[in-house]
């Protein structure tokens, strides 16, 4: 045998050969066929190596669209390969905008790398054959980088999911925070190659649009990426809705990322998410790109796991495609255009232009190109370049897709004149100078060209000359207007400067006002004679152009033109012409700092319009000129008193040295003795106190300095108010170097700039204190300031919103100002305060308020905010401390029941003042909110009402030792949580308690970060309250927004962490408040731990603060959340007894007096249950929107029916006719056959119209005549859900929903012959040809005789024609409990099957009363088995063949079951009632089920429905068909499952299905493709098929073999001769092996032979030798 092993063993070595060719032949042909479908290979992932290779044959197969760059090197010197696609790729398109994708920054985070990849070829190889390619190809310079981190990718591991091997770049620095950040100014420092690469890339090319793509989570990120404190809180960048539009374009086309639900272990709305409100970034690349360059970025993740294995690299470039080509596409939104020169239509580059309300400009490249990215709607934009004239478009709409394409043409400005003098004239040449004109009797002369003509102006005069000197001088000049007066007379202002119409960083801006009383014309004149000696000396006087080029100047000749008309000539001390045309003086006319008074309650058209400028303009100094006397009068002109004395304002030193200025410059001013002949006042030195002449309220001054940064004086310039024109050249005379040393007062005190210390930005309306004087100036939109003082020593202190304020001294001489400059670093808490808490003071101070303190404060706080605030102190200890009480609410008498109450504790435990703190700042930031209207605050205040309880333990407060963060420290800690509400000590707050039933409440605890919910103690064995949901979603709405709650190194990994049950804590076993109030008043409480400090360091409050509020405002915006409603019976009385249960929850709530309830409910749909005694139990349905209250109408409940009574089965067509009457369509009651007697067999039915695919129930009332209560309970069903249809929520939804098919009875002639009140009786138990139909239901054999009963077969025929029942029920009578098939013995059921069998039992039990409570059965000694949650497999109770339940689960794959419902088979009719009750919802909920199962339908890829395909679910032995349509719904019970889709001819399809629980069906479109055919056969059958022939092939020839070579066996001995073969014969059929066979008789063995024939052995011996003759 061993030549027989040794052909064995060959031929199956040749066998297994051609098998393994066979199998990788079929592979090949799949393989083929797959390539065939899609070109792109996606079977392995691309090394370096692999990738060059990749990126240099894609140029060289398309060198007209493609070429290859490298950008730069990685740290092991690898190139960084970007690829460009565009149509012209050799040359730069003009006005092609640039795009870039780039990939796998992080190494390990591969698949960002294949999708582009597979997008490289994909674009290049569709090019010209795809529209949608070829257009964006033709339209976009796009720019590719499959790999950033190719050192990273290289030590990356294929199917690590989560792990950080080759994350980082080859010096272990991850590239996603190396980029410099405007946040962190330590990022930045240790730029990588990569990074740097990317660095000049980003900075050296125009792109316009960008996405760094990543892995680890499906979400599409956007800027910013971090914030300013570098929490997980939400950034927004200036162009917010830009990036959103763009994250969900890409979202929105991905096929998988916008979908609601959990991804990665992440939920995001629309697939989208701030980077810095998911977690904080600093030193990503997106931030970079938008900051430093025209670039839109945003960061999509594509996949969970990281680095994935290689067969779902398919998956992962078919979710993507459409997306990458989407979002490169929005690269055409929002404007684009070129920037030229109006008169020569040259290119402008660098141009910047900028969109108006958003705080992002770009820069037009070097051919005047822009693209400016905006999403729909309504815009203006600006544009600037120096040397040419702003660019200001009209408002322009952008549409939704390619937007909209503008052509910017600007102006050149005109060339500037030449000054005097060439030579520098420095700001310090000019103020000494000026100081050198102050003195009137010792100033050197000055030559000036000067006025020619001295006359009185009228409006048409003046305007004209304001025009002339606009146009003769537009180099130094700008006319513009500030408004109108009363008449319609245009108030002008004519800006004289070396720039006008610019804010010059640095210089400083003054302004002159005349003839604010119309009859007070000089100062009208002399600024007319002012602006013509500064135009035309100008060019010729280096002072006057020092003065210019130093200083914006303003002069607006009159104030008050309408008084001016009505003036009077040589008028000295009249009226007439002094006020406007309203009769009002002007100079009485602005708002007040001490009174209000008639004439400034309201302000003029001309008050306005000044007012309105001063706000425009950053002005400095200021004067305004009348006449009537000769002096000039500084701050304040009124006081406290309103009277005559003198009002000295904080600056008034520097007042004093301003009008002395002008004062001691003029000829006669200073001598104080202003009008001799009119009058005999005396002003030292010329200057005086407004208020110390005389009162005035609501002056001009006092406005400027009061409301503005100027300083403001009143200059008296003549005695004569309105003198003869011949008087004019001596007030011009006297006036003129008045006029020009007081502009260079501008010049004197302190200057500078406030700028950001990280950025180096100017920081706008920042603060300039002065110490020991009580007036801030604040800093112009360029950060520049000027701060007027006197020469002496300060201490001068900057202060920016959100900086740390910075102190220095300075020395301010008489000379030039002094310049300081500051540099501020932000403050994250006062950034924050400034932006989120209305930068309210006392809540960034750093220290505690003891308890009289509190006391003190909402005593003053309740007084001005009377309207929303009440405050009480509900309790006072015997030591003597208050337990305050505020009560906030837009309603704070009126208690609504559609309002919740809320209340907020703080000090509860004794030992944490931080808490009291905590609750005092958020009492302001309400208050202030509600001031400022804020829109969260007066929603808050609308919507609840808010208790606010600072502090509930004073006297352990008092104990407190600062800085003892556990609290060890404290002898004085209390045990209220411990204590029951009714305990003495509590007895304040339970009357509070009492009185409003508060919804939720919080109390405030340290000492840990971390959220304590009920139970306290266990109930029932169980951790969680009814309202689990709820207290999670409050509790979230804290933690969210301080994360650091969820982490166990927030304080210390001993203390809890995250949100926690109470009874889940050790050591606190004794906390009963929060049970009680839960348990008593339904309020929902939280102990919220906020600091893991109990009493801290002041220092650490503002922080705590800055952490805490927007938690705190988060909860009670959630808690707000729920629904209101009010029920009254049918006649509207009020059911102040009513009770209400939410969705399954085990407990009802009572209703207010008023019959109302209000409760706080998580977001979404929710079914509430409406009951009163002696009412009908109604269903609501109600959709919770976030932060909102669902408003429910007056919900009406029918009186119970107070008696039941059997239906008669010969009435029960009529029945049915009245009912379907009643319900109209919505019911069908149908005769489907008749009985072994002749009666009709009756069925309801209830369901949508038409075909459209929904589950449907079967349920059967009775199989047996004596349990006459399924009959009746399923005829009262039928009544119920008519009479509910339009009224109760889930009866409506049901009818909607599922094809109800309701049988009464199959045994009519049974139900008849028993008799109501016989519990235990068998009459009528069978049918009248006496067979248990329950005993009738076998599948039929073609074997089998007999004759079926009429009742069964009336059945069997019905069910052929309609659809499976999804469900089915039949109710039993005679015991309580459950029963699922089988009926017989048969093999267990799979783990499917049960579960879902199982579930559906449980519906019925969990919420019928009794069932409910673990009471079942009514004859424990009946049946095998004791029941488990009143449920039992049918075998185990009653063994039979033939049951329906069984032929239904059997044949129909039907979910069925066997109701028990009452222990009596034909109760008694009294007892009715009793049972309906109880079994009317545990009915309506078990035919509910349906409707939560699986169900979809099954199409090929042509969309045609799959009528012969079937399902099956592993762990289950049924197999479920489909309709002809190729419909299905199985029901499930909740879980996970693979179900697999076979048909013949089609790839088994198989699929995860998960089933929620409580949630409707799972929908699903199955998809099957077609197996790939060989001449009419699949491949698969034609590769088994091939192997099978060639095993059979084999094992004949090894048979063959066997036979002819045996050797070692005595042939003879059996009759057996040798068969002579020819040696080629032999060599063809044996090969290699026949050669063996010759050598093996070469060495003589010998072989057998018959000996029964001499004759055949001798002619054998002869052919044998002859044939040794010839080897």
């Amino acid at each position: 045998m061993s030549a027989c092993k040794q052909i064995y063993t060959y031929v199956s070595y040749k066998m297994f050969v051609f098998m393994f060719y066979l199998a990788f032949w079929g592979k090949c042909v799949a393989v083929s066929s797959l390539r065939i479908e899609r070109d792109i290979d996606t079977s392995f992932y691309y090394n370096y190596t692999r990738l060059t290779s990749f990126m240099q044959n894609m140029v060289s197969l398309h060198p007209q669209i493609a070429k290859l760059h490298s950008i730069g090197k990685s740290v092991q010197n690898r190139d960084l390969w970007a690829i460009e696609i565009s149509d012209n790729v050799s040359t730069e398109e003009v006005g092609e905008p640039k795009f870039k994708y780039v990939g796998n920054m992080h190494g390990n985070e591969v698949i960002s790398r294949q999708v582009l990849i597979y997008l490289i070829q994909y674009l290049l190889e569709n090019y010209n054959k795809d529209e949608r390619v070829t257009k964006l190809v033709n339209s976009v310079d796009i720019f590719i980088m499959p790999s950033m981190n190719p050192d990273g990718f290289e030590r990356a591991v294929e199917g690590q999911c989560d792990g950080v091997t080759g994350r980082a770049n080859a010096n272990n620095i991850d590239l996603n925070r190396n980029f410099p950040d405007q946040f962190d100014q330590f990022s930045g420092k240790n730029i990588q190659p990569e990074t740097q690469t990317l660095i000049d890339w980003i900075e050296g090319t125009n792109f316009i649009l960008s996405a760094n793509l990543h892995g680890g989570s499906v979400v599409a990120s956007y800027p910013w990426d971090d914030s300013p404190n570098h929490q997980s809180d939400y950034s927004a960048a200036p162009d917010d809705a830009v990036f959103q539009n763009l994250a969900k374009t890409y979202s929105f086309n991905h096929l998988t990322m916008h979908k609601p639900g959990k991804r990665c272990g992440d939920a995001f709305h629309d697939g989208i998410t701030n980077g810095a409100d998911w977690y904080d970034v600093p030193g990503g690349m997106q931030d970079y790109n938008y900051i430093h360059s025209n670039c839109f970025e945003i960061t999509v993740e594509l996949s969970c796991c990281k680095y994935p294995h290689r067969n779902e690299l398919a998956t992962e470039w078919n979710n993507n495609k459409k997306a990458l080509l989407a979002y490169m596409e929005q690269i055409h939104t929002g404007i684009n255009g070129q920037v030229v020169d109006a008169e020569t239509g040259e290119a402008i580059p660098g141009a910047v232009i900028s969109v108006v309300n958003i705080n992002h400009n770009i820069t037009a490249d070097k051919h005047g190109y822009f693209w400016r990215l905006l999403v729909e709607g309504q815009y203006r934009f600006q544009v600037v370049k120096e040397g040419y004239e702003n660019y200001e478009s009209e408002e322009i709409r952008v549409p939704m897709g390619d937007g909209f394409t503008v052509k910017v043409e600007m102006k050149k400005l005109a060339d500037s004149k030449p000054t005097a003098s060439n030579a520098v004239y420095t700001l310090d040449m000019l103020v000494s100078q000026i100081n050198r004109l102050r003195d009137s009797a010792h100033r050197e002369t000055m030559t000036f060209t000067e006025p020619a003509a001295f006359k009185h102006h009228n409006q048409q005069e003046l305007e004209y000359l304001l025009h002339h000197y606009s146009e003769e001088f537009p180099h130094i000049t700008r006319l513009y207007d500030i408004g109108s007066s009363v008449e319609g007379r245009t108030l002008w202002v004519l800006e004289i400067s070396d720039n006008p119409g610019k804010h010059e960083l640095g210089e400083p801006e003054f302004k002159y006002i005349g003839n604010m009383h119309g009859n007070e014309v000089v100062g009208r004149e002399m600024l007319i004679m002012l602006i013509d000696l500064l135009c035309k000396n100008y060019a010729s006087n280096e002072f006057i152009a020092g003065l210019v080029n130093h200083t914006r100047i303003h002069i607006m000749p009159t104030m008050n033109p309408d008084g001016y008309a009505k003036g009077v000539l040589g008028d000295v001390w009249g009226t007439a012409g002094r006020a406007n045309a309203h009769s009002i003086d002007l100079n009485r006319n602005f708002p007040d700092l001490y009174e209000t008074t008639q004439i400034n309650s309201h302000q003029e058209k001309e008050t306005l319009a000044v007012m309105k400028w001063l706000e425009e303009y950053p002005f400095v100094l200021s004067a305004n000129l009348h006449g009537g006397s000769l002096v000039a009068n500084y701050p304040f002109d009124d006081g406290l008193k309103g009277t005559a004395s003198f009002s000295k304002s904080p600056d008034d030193t520097t007042f004093i040295q301003l009008s002395e200025a002008y004062s001691l410059a003029h000829s006669t001013m200073h001598d104080g003795h202003p009008c001799p002949n009119i009058s005999n006042e005396y002003f030292q030195d010329g200057i005086t106190n407004g208020a110390h002449w005389y009162s005035v309220s609501g002056g001009m001054q006092d406005y400027n300095y009061v409301h503005t940064s100027c300083f403001e004086i009143t200059i008296e310039v003549g005695c004569v108010k309105y003198p003869q024109a011949t008087e004019l050249p001596k007030f011009w005379a006297a006036n003129k170097y008045p006029l020009l040393v007081y502009i260079g007062q501008v010049h004197k005190g302190v200057r500078g700039f406030v700028v950001d210390a990280a950025t180096k930005s100017p920081i706008a309306n920042a603060s300039i204190e002065v110490e020991g004087i009580d007036h801030t100036v604040y800093t112009a939109s360029g950060g520049d300031y000027w701060r007027l003082l006197a020469p002496g020593d300060y201490n001068l202190k900057a202060s920016g919103p959100g900086y740390e304020a910075k102190t220095v001294a300075v020395h301010v001489s008489f000379d030039a100002a002094t310049v300081v400059n500051f540099t501020l670093t932000k403050s994250p808490v006062l950034t924050w305060s400034d932006e989120e808490d209305f930068n309210i003071k006392e809540n960034v101070d750093k220290k505690y308020l003891n308890n009289q303190e509190i006391q003190d404060e909402l005593r003053m706080l309740a007084v001005p905010n009377s309207e929303i605030m009440e405050y009480k102190i509900i309790h006072k200890t015997p030591a003597g401390w208050a337990v305050p009480l505020v009560h906030l609410s837009k309603q704070l008498t009126n208690h609504d029941e559609d309002k919740p109450h809320l209340l907020l504790i703080g000090g509860l435990h004794g030992d944490d003042p931080v808490t009291i703190e905590m609750l005092m700042r958020l009492i302001r930031h309400i208050l202030q909110g509600y001031l400022q209207e804020d829109p969260e605050i007066m929603q808050l205040l609308t919507m609840a009402h808010i208790h606010i309880l600072p502090v509930l333990d004073p006297d352990g407060i008092f104990m407190a030792k600062l800085g003892d963060c556990s609290g060890a420290q404290n002898t004085g800690t209390s045990e209220f949580h411990s204590l029951s509400l009714l305990h003495e000590k509590l007895s304040a707050l339970h009357e509070e308690f009492e009185k409003h039933k508060f919804n939720m409440v919080a109390s405030f605890a340290a000492g840990g970060q971390y959220i304590v919910i009920p139970w306290e103690n266990p109930t029932d064995g169980y951790h969680h309250t009814d309202d689990e949901n709820i207290f999670q979603t409050l509790a979230r709405a804290f933690a969210d927004e301080l994360p650091t709650i969820y982490s166990k190194d927030t304080c210390s990994r001993d203390l809890p962490s995250g949100i926690v049950h109470g009874s889940e804590l050790k050591g606190d076993s004794n906390a009963v408040m929060m049970d009680e109030v839960y348990n008593t008043y339904h309020s929902l409480w939280l102990s919220i731990h906020m600091s893991c400090c109990k009493y801290p360091p002041g220092e650490k409050l503002p922080e705590i603060w800055m952490n805490t509020l927007t938690p705190m405002v988060n909860l009670m915006k959630t808690a707000v959340q729920g629904a209101h409603g009010k029920v009254t019976n049918g006649k509207g009385e009020i059911l102040s007894n009513a009770e209400v249960k939410i969705d399954q929850h085990v407990h009802t709530h009572p209703t207010s007096p008023t019959g109302e309830f209000f409760f706080i409910m998580t977001e979404g749909s929710h079914i509430i249950e409406l009951s009163a005694p002696g009412y009908e139990t109604l269903t609501q349905r109600v959709l919770v929107e976030k932060n909102k209250v669902a408003h429910l109408q007056e919900i009406r409940l029918d009186q119970e029916v107070s008696k039941f009574q059997y239906h008669s089965y010969n009435n029960l067509r009529n029945f049915a006719k009245n009912l379907t009457q009643v319900c109209g369509k919505r019911l069908a009651a149908k005769n489907f056959g008749k009985s072994t007697s002749g009666q009709d067999l009756w069925m309801m039915e209830f369901g949508p119209d038409g075909d459209e695919l929904v589950p449907s129930v079967l349920l059967v009332g009775g199989l047996h005549g004596d349990e006459g209560v399924g009959y009746e309970m399923s005829v009262q069903l039928v009544e119920h859900l008519c009479d509910n249809a339009e009224k109760d929520f889930l009866v409506k939804e049901l009818l909607q929903s599922t094809r109800l098919h309701i049988i009464p009875t199959l045994n009519p002639d049974g139900l008849q012959l028993s008799e109501a009140g016989k519990c235990k009786s068998t009459t009528g138990h069978t049918n009248s040809n006496n067979r248990d139909l329950d005993q009738t239901f076998i599948v039929q054999d073609v074997n089998m005789t007999g004759v079926q009963e009429k009742e069964t077969v009336a059945l069997l025929d019905w069910l052929k024609t309609s659809i499976n029942p999804t469900v089915t029920v039949i109710i039993r009578g005679g015991d309580m409990m459950v029963l699922y098939p089988h009926h017989t013995k048969t093999a267990p059921l799979g783990e499917v099957e049960k579960k879902r069998l199982i579930n559906l039992g449980l519906a019925y039990t969990t919420v019928h009363p009794d069932m409910g409570n673990n009471n079942f059965r009514c004859n424990v000694s009946r049946g095998s088995m004791p029941v488990e949650m009143g449920i039992l497999e049918a075998s185990s109770y009653h063994t039979h063949s033939g049951s329906l339940m069984d032929y239904v689960y059997d044949t129909m794959h039907s979910a069925a079951i066997s109701v028990y419902m009452s222990c009596c088979k034909y109760p008694a009719q009294d007892q009715l009632l009793d049972l309906w009750k109880q079994n009317r919802k545990p009915l309506v909920t078990v035919l509910k089920q349906a409707s939560r199962s699986m169900h979809g339908v099954v199409k090929n890829t042509q969309r045609e429905s799959m009528s012969r395909a079937s399902l099956t679910i592993e762990g289950s032995t049924q197999i479920y068909p489909v309709d002809e349509q190729g419909r299905f719904w199985i029901y499930l019970a909740p879980g996970q499952y693979k179900v697999n889709v076979n048909c013949h001819g089609y790839k088994i399809l198989s699929k995860t299905v998960t089933v929620e629980k409580d949630f409707e069906s799972v929908e699903m479109t199955l998809t099957m493709e077609k197996e790939e055919v060989i001449v009419g056969y699949t491949r698969t059958f034609m590769v088994v098929g091939i192997s099978i022939i060639v095993l059979l092939l084999f094992l004949v020839i090894t048979t063959i073999m066997c036979l002819r070579n045996r050797k070692s066996t005595p042939y003879s001995s059996v009759g057996f001769r040798r068969l002579n073969v020819d040696d080629s014969d032999e060599d063809e059929i044996f090969g290699e092996v026949g050669i063996q066979k010759k050598s093996l008789i070469k060495n003589g063995t010998k072989e057998y032979r018959d000996y029964s024939d001499s004759e055949e052995e001798d002619h054998e011996n002869k052919l044998f030798d002859s044939r040794l003759a010839r080897t």
